[in-house]
């Protein structure tokens, strides 16, 4: 079971989550209107915000290349500890937007919700939860650490 786990979290980290930094990416960069449409979906597109768009775009493909390349050379479970940490913040603040925009359009009902809402919350929630199930341990075994003195 814990090597099955282990697996989970290694396909999960490397591929899955890179994928959607990427697509992530994409979208900020290729269309930045219908990314601001994402966070603020009341105000029509305006160019004034393109470059606020743009930098969340680099910041999804630094977190790209960083989770692309990082975990595939790293075998140590306390860096890969410390990027889904960071990454769990990045959660946190993608629900809370989510949350802020459905908020907005008065759709905090979830019978209210379109498919792209649906996907706006439970995304992070579901990555969330598996960061922190990685963070927890769960899944993981028991690993023998070598302390000063032994």
């Amino acid at each position: 079971m814990a090597s099955l786990l282990q697996n989970l979290y290694g396909l999960w980290f490397t591929e899955f989550d890179p994928m959607f930094y990427f697509i992530s990416a994409c979208v900020d960069f290729l269309t930045p209107q219908k990314a601001l449409l994402s966070v603020n979906p009341l105000k029509p597109h305006d160019p004034d915000y393109d470059p606020i768009i743009f930098c969340r775009g680099g910041a999804m493909l630094s977190i790209f290349f960083l989770i692309s390349n990082l975990l595939r050379y790293s075998t140590d479970r306390e860096v890969w500890k410390c990027v889904q940490a960071s990454l769990l913040i990045m959660d946190l603040a993608l629900l809370y937007a989510g949350w802020e925009a459905l908020s907005l359009k008065g759709k905090l009902r979830v019978s209210s919700w379109t498919d792209w809402d649906m996907v706006r919350v439970w995304f992070p929630v579901v990555t969330g939860v598996v960061r922190m199930a990685f963070l927890a341990g769960l899944g993981m075994g028991t690993r023998r650490t070598e302390g000063k003195g032994e």
